[in-house]
């Protein structure tokens, strides 16, 4: 897997937008192959594999150098409707987000309003939407 390294976060970077893209094809390369190799075999044994694979790739990511936890998740044996959300905090007022929607995967800067750097607690879920322009 092509992984690009972490470094210091600058959201408005080009060079850290790419960065980021990279990551974002790398994992979803990685789910692809597994899909593909895999879908004949049945619902439960690609929801299993999902699973799997999914904690794989973090553990690969996080041995080099990034610090990604899961945050949320939502699944069953609907391996199209499984999702989950893994955050690197890079710093305090910014994390890059991998949201895992069934074999394929998102990722994306997040900066951390003032609520929620008073909650330590953040459901990823809903507060990266953008606002209305009546916020």
């Amino acid at each position: 897997m092509d992984i690009p390294l972490p470094v210091e976060l600058n959201h408005s970077s080009e060079s850290q937008y790419w960065a980021l893209l990279r990551l974002q094809r790398a994992v979803n390369t990685e789910l692809m192959e597994r899909f593909n190799a895999i879908k004949s075999k049945g619902r439960s044994v690609l929801i299993q594999q999902l699973l799997a694979k999914i904690g794989a790739i973090i553990d690969l990511l996080n041995a080099h150098g990034y610090e990604f936890v899961r945050c949320d998740f939502v699944g069953d044996i609907d391996y199209e409707t499984s999702e989950q959300w893994y955050v690197d905090r890079v710093s305090m007022s910014h994390r890059i987000v991998l949201h895992f929607n069934g074999y394929s995967a998102q990722a994306y800067f997040q900066e951390n309003d003032i609520e929620a750097k008073r909650d330590p607690v953040i459901t990823l879920r809903h507060d990266y939407l953008p606002k209305s322009s009546q916020d």
